[in-house]
């Protein structure tokens, strides 16, 4: 399943930088990054991108999720930033389930994902996120 586009904008980035304390410049310095990344500009925290993927989730339709009555992140086995994503590109989220697991009624699901950035050949990230649901 594929998520809606997702446009990465310098107010959410800044936003994230202040709410974590990740200022780093390559964020949220837009000068600097002009001079200094002249190819791309700031470019989006990769940790802000993942913390879309609940919501892109949310959105998508796997059986195991619309019958769930809970669900919680239980965490990743593997993330990969890939391709910086430039501020003002727009991203979406492929999610695939690799595996399921089932025991007294909590399902654990292993999703592959990749995130796509628009008009990119190569992905963003690219990472296997574990989500358990109880229904």
């Amino acid at each position: 399943m594929i998520s809606d586009w997702e446009l990465v904008t310098q107010e959410s980035v800044n936003q994230y930088g202040a709410l974590t304390g990740d200022e780093q410049w390559i964020h949220v310095n837009t000068e600097r990054a002009k001079k200094e990344m002249p190819l791309t500009g700031t470019i989006a925290h990769g940790l802000f991108v993942i913390s879309l993927f609940p919501k892109w989730l949310r959105g998508m339709s796997f059986p195991i999720v619309t019958s769930a009555t809970k669900s919680l992140n239980y965490g990743f086995d593997k993330i990969r930033f890939i391709t910086p994503i430039p501020v003002g590109s727009r991203v979406r989220g492929h999610f695939k389930i690799k595996s399921t697991e089932t025991n007294n009624n909590i399902t654990k699901v292993i999703y592959a994902v990749t995130v796509e950035i628009e008009n990119q050949q190569k992905p963003a990230i690219v990472a296997e996120s574990i989500i358990q649901y109880t229904s």
